[in-house]
């Protein structure tokens, strides 16, 4: 299959709404018609953190424009200097984060 194509077929549908009989059945069962058995959901402790650290990067902004405006200004300047050292010094601690994350 080429990226790209759209293909109809491939794409997921939801289920069929039940049909009126099979509702009925549901609804009816042990509690008599209309009424449905309450179900318990519970969410663990690492949901529920999960949720507030959505929250907290939902209300940080993607980008810090003062610090791209200070780089910008640096680079027109010509004072903006790379350090070939720093940038391989972070990218193998990076390397060596991920090969081994018991150690961080």
């Amino acid at each position: 299959m080429k990226i790209g194509l759209f293909d109809p077929n491939t794409i997921a549908r939801p289920p069929a709404p039940a049909s009126p009989a099979a509702r009925g059945k549901l609804e009816g069962s042990e509690l008599g018609p209309g009424h449905r058995k309450a179900e318990e959901v519970s969410v663990s402790s690492l949901a529920a953190t999960l949720a507030q650290v959505e929250q907290q990067m939902n209300a940080t902004p993607e980008v810090d424009h003062r610090k791209v405006a200070e780089l910008r200004a640096a680079i027109q300047s010509g004072s903006f200097r790379i350090h070939p050292e720093r940038i391989a010094e972070k990218l193998l601690a990076e390397v060596e984060s991920l090969l081994h994350p018991e150690a961080s």
